[in-house]
């Protein structure tokens, strides 16, 4: 074996290795994952877009509001009574 004090370079290489292979590299949180960045959700809520809308004068009238939230409701019913084609052997009609 090799002593150590007769080899000071060889001492301090070794540990320098050991320091080296000890420091594991600290991943860096993603600056931006989707909509959250900064520690935020910058997904807009309805209202804000509500109010944003309201703000810039582009709100659709409240009857054309109510008019497309009930045709999304009847189309979610049709989906939610829907039969999966594989279950019934005929295809869904459109």
């Amino acid at each position: 074996m090799v002593s150590l004090n007769r080899h000071p370079q060889l001492s301090l290489a070794m540990i320098a290795l050991a320091v080296a292979a000890s420091v594991t590299p600290v991943a860096a949180d993603p600056t931006r994952n989707g909509n959250i960045w900064g520690g935020h959700d910058h997904q807009p809520t309805q209202g804000e877009v509500h109010a944003s809308e309201l703000a810039s004068g582009v709100a659709a009238p409240a009857s054309q509001q109510r008019a497309a939230g009930d045709e999304v409701d009847r189309l979610y019913r049709e989906l939610l009574h829907q039969v999966p084609p594989a279950a019934s052997g005929q295809p869904v009609s459109p």
